[in-house]
């Protein structure tokens, strides 16, 4: 119970959130939780502790794409390297005006990089985990 609210395992502050831990007949942990809540939360953050329990180890992720028209190539650049940048900055740039609590999974332009290039904006695919 004291692993998840370490820093070093993700820093999520759970109550005694795990009910049961199993391993299926395939060798995979099964992890149920108290709560739906419990879950969601461990879930969402998954990548700041799941590698903690091996390097190997995954969580299935539902996500939940929203596509943006006309966005600005400034936001992205494309590159696989500066996409945790991108999403950090869009994160911190919308949380003031949303109502909701929102992570970002992942980013994807809709067009080729030329037609971007030449119009300077494209169809930003952002991929949501709640």
């Amino acid at each position: 119970m004291d692993f998840f609210p370490e820093p070093s395992n993700g820093g999520l502050v759970l109550d005694h959130p795990i009910k049961a831990a199993n391993r299926s007949k395939a060798g995979n942990i099964i992890l149920t939780f108290k709560t739906a809540e419990a879950a969601e939360t461990a879930r969402i953050h998954a990548d700041g502790w799941v590698h903690k329990l091996s390097p190997d180890a995954t969580v299935p992720q539902r996500l939940f794409a929203v596509v943006a028209h006309n966005v600005p190539l400034s936001i992205w650049d494309g590159g696989k390297d500066s996409v945790k940048s991108a999403i950090t900055n869009i994160e911190l740039e919308n949380s003031d005006t949303m109502a909701i609590d929102f992570t970002i999974a992942e980013l994807s332009w809709l067009n080729g990089t030329e037609a971007r290039e030449k119009t300077g904006h494209g169809p930003l695919m952002i991929s949501l985990k709640t």
